[in-house]
């Protein structure tokens, strides 16, 4: 055989390799359309805005829990995440004695969209969200000389927010570890009885796992 078209050959032969390596540099995996699910734990601090009207009401000062589940999508830069998950939030109110607080639970349902920020493909990522989020009130309650009293009519049976946030996150396999923080904006009167206007301003941090 020649020893140009062998040549010719080998370089044919070499061609396919350096092709797919330079796909794959130009292409990451994860730029692939992915979904995902996972779940969180964390703490929430609500210390809700009132008008200057009717009864002082406010925060009672504590971190109450939330825990639920997620599922999510993600593309090369953009994403979508929708998340459900039960917490509760409690209040101090001067129609109230001071120590007891009125503990509400709610049912926080949320859809955002997130956008990466920096490398797509390295260990540590990095995420802004921002969506639509509601709480669907479970019930309301105080303890008074070791007596549980409903007040589950005096809060409305929805609270729709606004919500934004920051996540860190670290890739391990398949999964991926985060730490999020975000703050939602009250945009419904909590006050079922509309005697005073009382407007959420949830402070949330929750630890999660996504797949």
């Amino acid at each position: 055989m020649p020893r140009g078209l062998l040549v010719t050959l080998l370089h044919l032969l070499a061609a396919p390799p350096a092709i797919a390596a330079l796909a794959m540099t130009a292409a990451p995996p994860c730029a692939a359309d992915s979904f995902g699910y996972g779940a969180l734990i964390g703490l929430q601090h609500d210390s809700p805005a009132v008008d200057d009207e009717g009864q002082d009401f406010g925060s009672d000062g504590s971190w109450k829990p939330l825990a639920g589940a997620l599922v999510s999508w993600h593309g090369a830069a953009w994403g979508a995440e929708t998340r459900a998950y039960y917490g509760q939030r409690a209040f101090a109110s001067s129609a109230f004695p001071t120590d007891t607080p009125v503990r509400v639970d709610f049912l926080e349902l949320g859809l955002v969209a997130m956008r990466g920020l920096g490398s797509a493909t390295g260990r540590w990522t990095r995420e802004l969200f921002t969506g639509p989020q509601t709480g669907l009130r479970l019930r309301a309650r105080r303890s008074f000389r070791d007596v549980d009293q409903d007040v589950t009519d005096q809060f409305r049976e929805a609270d729709l927010k606004w919500v934004a946030g920051f996540r860190v996150g670290r890739r391990a396999g398949t999964s991926q570890l985060f730490l999020d923080g975000s703050l939602a904006w009250g945009l419904t009167n909590l006050d079922s009885t509309n005697q005073q206007e009382i407007h959420s301003r949830l402070l949330s941090f929750s630890i999660g796992w996504r797949r």
